[in-house]
């Protein structure tokens, strides 16, 4: 008999259920993800289709993460264990 542990698992891994929770743990761990630094100016909005949508609080760190997009993506994948997203689109909110 299965633990419950194993088929939450197997659901996370094989379901569009398990990648909305991944999703919203991704958001919830954002500064763990990206770094403590880079999450105090950064907020991952949504991943729409294969694309993130970040938002900044300010136009210089606009800048500043379309430098550093290769690196989020990366970090990004590996923590969904998956190739989820191939692009970064940066907005700018004031807060």
């Amino acid at each position: 008999m299965e633990s419950i542990g194993d088929i939450l698992t197997r659901l996370m891994n094989s379901t569009v259920w398990g990648m909305l929770i991944k999703l919203n743990l991704l958001k919830y761990k954002w500064n763990e993800v990206v770094g403590e630094n880079l999450a105090k100016v950064t907020k991952l909005e949504k991943i729409d289709g294969r694309n993130a949508i970040i938002s900044v609080s300010s136009p210089v760190w606009a800048s500043q993460i379309k430098y550093m997009e290769d690196s989020i993506k990366r970090k990004i994948n590996w923590y969904m264990g998956s190739n989820i997203v191939n692009k970064i689109t940066v907005i700018f909110t004031k807060k």
